[in-house]
């Protein structure tokens, strides 16, 4: 059974990267109007952090699928977004555009802890990406805000549909047999966790802190 690959406007990927890994990706073109005769086209970045590379032009022939090879180097944890733009050289008008997403993952270390430095503007948030592997039991956050008052902490799974329920024991928030891949954790600065709380008497000031993830597995089966 041949299966055929995803076909989709752009590249967005959550799952697979982390910082330092190279990769690359294939990225079709298809001009459907205009001249017969291949027509050239530059191709510019917009917010492009060094993530993503390509060739500097690309020529585009009518009704027929020109390849570009993507190069994508995520160097930090977190998320690198780009607007890939084609541009028409003889008018410096941008004729189609594309945005270019890849999400690289914090790695848990050998103890299965990771600490993570917070430092939130008012009114921002600041979002956290780590991979959760297999046959764990039970993540856990716990925060330690040394500045900020309003700093609201949403959880999201690998399916992105929705924030995960959690429950708070002894100060931290536990996920029980959290699903296997990339977790959103987000900080919201100046979000109040309930309508009688006015965030406008609060301190306006960044959320700065440092949340501790730890992971719990089932020990080791004896064999007998």
């Amino acid at each position: 059974r041949i299966v055929q690959p995803p076909v989709s406007h752009g590249l967005y990927e959550r799952e697979g990267w982390t910082a330092g890994q190279t990769g690359t990706r294939t990225l079709t073109f298809r001009r459907t109007s205009g001249p017969e005769q291949p027509t050239p086209y530059l191709v510019k970045w917009i917010g492009n952090d060094g993530t993503f590379s390509c060739a500097d032009t690309v020529r585009l022939p009518k009704n027929r699928d020109v390849t570009l090879s993507l190069t994508v180097a995520p160097k930090t944890a977190g998320m690198h977004s780009a607007l890939l733009c084609l541009q028409d050289p003889r008018q410096k008008a941008t004729v189609y555009d594309m945005m270019t997403t890849v999400v690289a993952a914090e790695e848990f270390g050998a103890e299965d802890r990771l600490q993570l430095d917070v430092n939130t503007e008012w009114l921002c948030a600041s979002h956290y990406f780590v991979r959760v592997p297999a046959g764990v039991t039970a993540l856990t956050i716990r925060d330690a805000m040394k500045q900020g008052t309003l700093c609201l902490l949403t959880l999201r799974g690998p399916d992105r549909m929705q924030s995960r329920p959690a429950e708070i024991v002894a100060g931290e928030i536990v996920v029980n047999t959290p699903q296997a891949g990339v977790w959103e954790v987000m900080v919201e600065n100046g979000r109040a966790k309930d309508h009688r709380t006015d965030i406008h008497s609060c301190p306006q000031v960044n959320g700065i802190g440092t949340l501790t993830l730890a992971l719990k597995r089932e020990p080791p089966r004896a064999i007998h």
